[in-house]
């Protein structure tokens, strides 16, 4: 962290030299001439799935008959540096719509209302075709959002040809609102994943670490199969209150290469932050979805940047191993922790580790004009593959 910061000051003096006169032009092509180019990144490819979570509870957002509660979007970003053609394909199209975009540019698709229904997968564990798939003839990145009313998450899309065969989970808590005001307020959201598949017959097996809302009991393996273009939502049973039904720890394989978001219905971070005064002052709760990393790109170093927000206790960053017995280091400005993890878990602040391991940090900070919370998860991409 502190090289990160001693790099983006450097920077700021060499402009400021320049802008100064004091350094000449000719030491600014030399300059030119070692700085890093643009390098691929983990993120970037030529062929997506995305798919939408359930946000929201259904008793909570008055839903009509196309699935939209008046406030529900969903929309689909892809950005490229050149110019490129892109085809997006609904799951029930044979052949998609190809689009034609300029270089540097950003592609957006608003998701038509009479498919939220389809596309916003609001049921746990049927396999449904229910994902897009985009392709594309230039290396691009995507982005998928799902916002509603007062809640909303956007994830980056991980391509197919970075999908692996094995993923650990990592969410938060069932959450539900107090004081209650509304009937729906007592209902519990629940944590929840996605697994996506690209090929036909792929072998999925995981042993959730809660109940499911199928009823399918913690740590029992369950095995499923997929065809390509179709995906898988586990959630966690709503039987299991407030603090309960985490499913973080879920470890998930399949013979063939697979997809996986991970997230929440609606949720406070952590589950009891800011506990209210009445109902007026309630905590606030957000959708969160983040398309996770197989354990075969993880890696051993990684940097967070923190927000500094006004009343915010800080960020919160969980994290997980693969291996038994994984070291981790975390430090900071005054802050340093060093301990063995030996099962999936969590930890704050900044992390090092001698074994692969993962992380997601879910960013918290105020919005001034709206007086409430939001939340971000997002995922921690090794410093080897930025």
């Amino acid at each position: 962290m502190t090289i990160s910061i001693y790099c983006f000051h450097y920077y700021l003096l060499f402009i400021s030299l320049i802008l100064t006169g004091i350094v000449p032009c000719t030491v600014l092509a030399q300059k030119e001439k070692i700085i890093p180019r643009s390098q691929n990144s983990s993120m970037e490819g030529r062929h997506f799935y995305v798919g939408f979570m359930r946000n929201e509870i259904d008793e909570n957002r008055n839903i009509d008959k196309n699935g939209n509660d008046g406030f529900m979007y969903l929309m689909v970003y892809v950005g490229a540096t050149e110019p490129t053609n892109v085809t997006f394909r609904y799951p029930w199209e044979q052949v998609g719509t190809t689009y034609a975009i300029g270089g540097d540019s950003i592609l957006t698709i608003d998701i038509p209302p009479q498919y939220f229904t389809t596309l916003e997968v609001r049921y746990s564990e049927i396999p449904l075709y229910g994902i897009i798939e985009i392709t594309t003839d230039k290396k691009t990145i995507v982005y998928a959002m799902n916002t509603s009313r007062l809640s909303s998450d956007a994830y980056s899309a991980l391509p197919v040809a970075n999908w692996g065969k094995e993923y650990v989970v990592v969410s938060v808590p069932n959450d539900s609102y107090l004081p209650v005001g509304i009937p729906a307020d007592s209902i519990p959201r629940s944590c929840e994943f996605m697994i996506m598949a690209s090929e036909d017959s792929t072998l999925v097996q995981f042993s959730p670490k809660s109940e499911t809302a199928k009823g399918k009991p913690a740590n029992q393996l369950v095995s499923i199969y997929l065809m390509k273009g179709q995906c898988y939502v586990v959630m966690s049973s709503q039987k299991l209150e407030r603090g309960l039904g985490d499913q973080t720890g879920t470890i998930i394989k399949s013979d063939k290469p697979i997809g996986v978001l991970a997230g929440h219905v609606r949720t406070a971070i952590p589950v009891y932050y800011g506990e209210p005064l009445s109902y007026f002052k309630r905590d606030s709760k957000d959708h969160i979805v983040d398309m996770l990393f197989p354990t075969k790109i993880w890696g051993t170093y990684y940097i967070s940047t923190p927000f500094n927000c006004l009343n915010s206790p800080g960020d919160l960053i969980r994290v997980v191993s693969i291996q038994p017995d994984t070291k981790v280091t975390a430090y900071g400005n005054n802050i340093f922790r060093d301990f063995v993890l030996t099962n999936p878990g969590m930890l704050k602040i900044f992390f090092l580790s001698e074994y692969p391991w993962y992380g997601l940090q879910i960013n918290r900070f105020k919005l001034l004009s709206l007086c409430r919370r939001v939340y971000m998860m997002t995922a921690r991409n090794l410093t080897q593959v930025w």
